[in-house]
C-alpha cells in the first residue's frame, strides 16, 4: 500500500471480514517525515532536523547496508566523528575495515554474538542504504533516521522518524559537517 501510495497507483486491499472485530495492540507505522531535495539542494540547513537528532545521542548506532558502498570513506569518518557503533548488512560486509574500532560487524546468527546487545542499547540509529531491521535483534524504542536513494525503502518494515531521500555519498558528508563542533559521548 505504501508503494501505490508513493507512485499514485492502485492497490487492491482483501481483509478478511472477521479482522475487523479482532483486537490489537498493534500501533500502525507514523508516516516519517520525509526530507527530499534535488542533490544539489541540500545542505546543512535541509537536514537541520536530523542533525538536531543526531546531536541528542548518548548510544548512537549505524546500521550501513549495500546501498552505503559508494560512500564508504564518509561512513567511516561520520562512524568516528559521532562516536557511533557500525553494524553492516551482508551486502555491506568489508566496505569498512574489520580493525575499525567502531567496527562491531554483523548481527544475527553468523554476526557478532555481542553486536546485537550493543544495538538494542542505543538511543539513535541511523539506516544508510538498507531496509535490513532485524526485529528481534534491534531497540524496541529508538529514533530512527534512514538515508535512502528510492522513498520507496523508507519506513520499509521499521518506524522511521525521518527519512532522507537521496545519495548516501551526497548526504553524509553534510551531516559530518553538521557534527563538526559535537562532543560525542566517552563512555
Amino acid at each position: 500500500m505504501n508503494l501505490s501510495l508513493i507512485e499514485g497507483t492502485v492497490t487492491h486491499l482483501s481483509v478478511p471480514q472477521d479482522l475487523f472485530s479482532m483486537m490489537t495492540s498493534v500501533q500502525p507505522y507514523k508516516q516519517p517525515l520525509l526530507v527530499s531535495k534535488d542533490i544539489e539542494m541540500y545542505n546543512i540547513e535541509t537536514l537541520k532536523q536530523v542533525i538536531q537528532i543526531m546531536r541528542t545521542s548518548k548510544k548512537p548506532m549505524i546500521i550501513a547496508g549495500i546501498g552505503a558502498r559508494l560512500a564508504d570513506s564518509n561512513i567511516e569518518e561520520l562512524v568516528e566523528q559521532w562516536g557511533a557503533g557500525l553494524v553492516t548488512s551482508l551486502g555491506a560486509k568489508g566496505m569498512v575495515s574489520e580493525t575499525s574500532v567502531h567496527m562491531l560487524g554483523g548481527i544475527g546468527e553468523g554476526g557478532n554474538p555481542h553486536a546485537s546487545n550493543i544495538l538494542k542499547q542505543a538511543d539513535v540509529v541511523l539506516m544508510i542504504g538498507t531496509t535490513w531491521w532485524p526485529e528481534e535483534y534491534v531497540p524496541i524504542h529508538t529514533r530512527v533516521i534512514q538515508i535512502e536513494k528510492h522513498q520507496a525503502n523508507i519506513a520499509k518494515g521499521v518506524q522511521v522518524e525521518i527519512g532522507v531521500m537521496g545519495h548516501p555519498n551526497t548526504i553524509v558528508p553534510i551531516l559530518i559537517d553538521g557534527l563538526k563542533d559535537y562532543t560525542k559521548n566517552q563512555d
